[in-house]
């Protein structure tokens, strides 16, 4: 009986820093005397993510009682971090370049395109009942921590005595 087509488009931009600063004191239980102090940082470097994205619905309306309804999605996720703050170790950069301040690097800006979809249908067996059936497939790019994080102490993220480590090399998933 009737279509109704829905276009869009969305911008989304984000940024996150996080720094955790500890201090390390090495100390000789016996006499009480410090051997060696240390202070590190384990952070998630200054980063920021730029997400524009498209998308589509259409409701099909065959009947008064039966309809289906499609969309989907499609994103471009561009993820950079500071690459003075990221604080690899030697021998991690994919390129065997162990500069972080090299922007070409993967490490520092990651590029992620992703897709999503779906169909539904709804049919009124009655004025009270009424059936539904629904698939979806959608993808999401990794976030900060997820790339980034240098072993922080993030209390919402962990239980005690945990740290989280991010991994560069993830793919959208």
């Amino acid at each position: 009986d009737s279509t109704q087509l829905t276009l869009g488009t969305d911008l989304r931009y984000q940024t996150n820093f996080v720094q955790s600063p500890s201090t390390f004191i090495g100390v000789i239980a016996a006499t009480n005397t410090p051997v060696f102090t240390f202070t590190t940082n384990f952070n998630i470097p200054r980063s920021s993510s730029t997400n524009p994205g498209i998308f589509e619905q259409c409701i099909f309306k065959f009947t008064e009682d039966l309809s289906i309804t499609t969309g989907a999605r499609c994103d471009w996720v561009g993820i950079n971090a500071d690459p003075a703050l990221i604080g690899l170790p030697p021998g991690v950069y994919p390129s065997g370049d162990n500069s972080v301040t090299n922007l070409e690097n993967p490490i520092v800006n990651r590029n992620f395109i992703l897709g999503s979809g779906f169909a539904t249908s709804k049919y009124n067996i009655t004025p009270e009942w009424t059936a539904t059936t629904g698939y979806g497939f959608s993808q999401r790019a990794p976030t900060f921590q997820e790339l980034y994080a240098q072993g922080p102490f993030m209390q919402l993220v962990q239980s005690s005595y945990v740290q989280t480590f991010g991994n560069t090399d993830r793919k959208s998933v």
